[in-house]
């Protein structure tokens, strides 16, 4: 199965009192999201696949991840946890690991 990032969150802005001026700023620091590997081989009875999610720098606020599944030889449902997942990597954090269970059934597939 394959797994991508689907959306990356906005910046907020901060308001205060009627008199006051909205202030946004625009971080212009790149984000950049990856996976630790590109690829995993795993069998139904080892468990759960697990990755991690990593930034290239740390955030001063928790950042959440959509993290969807597509199928490829393994069907969601049926084979692993189609998801969708929220990974959340916490402030000042630039990894944090998640798991997608498999599920260990008796269907014949072709790898």
């Amino acid at each position: 199965f394959n797994i991508a990032i689907r959306a990356i969150p906005t910046c907020l802005s901060l308001e205060t009192g009627l008199s006051s001026a909205v202030v946004r700023i625009a971080d212009n620091d790149d984000v950049v999201i990856c996976f630790n590997n590109s690829s995993l081989y795993i069998t139904e009875s080892q468990g759960p696949a697990t990755f991690s999610l990593n930034l290239n720098n740390p955030s001063s606020s928790d950042i959440t991840i959509a993290v969807i599944t597509t199928d490829g030889t393994a069907i969601g449902g049926v084979d692993f946890d189609a998801g969708p997942f929220n990974v959340t990597i916490p402030e000042g954090e630039t990894s944090v690991p998640f798991n997608i269970s498999i599920i260990d059934n008796n269907i014949f597939q072709e790898d």
